[in-house]
């Protein structure tokens, strides 16, 4: 447990804060990330790619540098083990997740390499998940201790809280529901709640590229 983060989120301050801009700051990821996929009919789809999720991380890790401060929130070194983020010197991962869906817990190549990760799996961070609810209100910020992944998964062989796909594409390995709602409800875990409303503003991912490639002095438009 980061005793910082746990202040953190706890503080009225910064509870307005992510209540007012995480929605906003979520729909322009989503707008950023959107694709165009043409179909039958000359008709269009729009969909979110899974880009969306770096983008989000991006976001979030943007706050706890606002909030904590650069000397206290950094990136991994160099050939350390996969972690999203550092803060006060410990581990913290960061997923997102649309509504109730699954969580992932680990990206991977196949069906294969997933099994083996599922069979080795071991908790080593605290976790930052954040669930979307558009056009509701709902704890949406869930800080985990990774003191409490490990009491609910204490002698439970990781085949029971985790998953992964059955067909050969597989995307990673994911918690089970029941799993995550036991992590979220726990008392050691802190919620914030999050009214999320759509501004619906228009987003073209490709439009600040545009400027970018028309500036004749060659500064770049995206950090002047």
């Amino acid at each position: 447990m980061i005793p910082q983060l746990v202040k953190l989120f706890e503080e009225e301050y910064y509870i307005t804060l992510l209540q007012q801009k995480l929605p906003r700051a979520f729909e322009v990821a989503d707008g950023e990330a959107k694709r165009i996929q043409q179909r039958k009919g000359n008709k269009t789809h729009e969909s979110v790619g899974q880009e969306v999720g770096v983008i989000r991380e991006r976001i979030l890790v943007a706050f706890l540098r606002r909030a904590l401060g650069d000397l206290h929130v950094e990136m991994p070194r160099a050939n350390a083990p996969m972690r999203d983020v550092m803060v006060f010197g410990e581990q913290l991962e960061i997923k997102t997740a649309g509504g109730n869906g699954k969580v992932k817990a680990k990206w991977t190549a196949d069906a294969q390499s997933a099994q083996r990760d599922i069979a080795a799996f071991a908790f080593t961070s605290d976790l930052l998940l954040v669930r979307i609810w558009w056009k509701q209100e709902r704890d949406s910020l869930f800080y985990i201790p990774v003191e409490v992944l490990d009491e609910i998964s204490k002698g439970v062989d990781p085949r029971d809280y985790i998953s992964g796909a059955a067909n050969t594409n597989n995307r990673g390995i994911e918690f089970k529901k029941s799993f995550m709602e036991r992590a979220e409800q726990h008392i050691l875990t802190t919620r914030v709640p999050i009214r999320w409303e759509k501004s619906d503003i228009s987003i073209d991912p490709t439009d600040r590229w545009l400027a970018y490639w028309a500036n004749a002095s060659f500064r770049d438009p995206l950090y002047l």
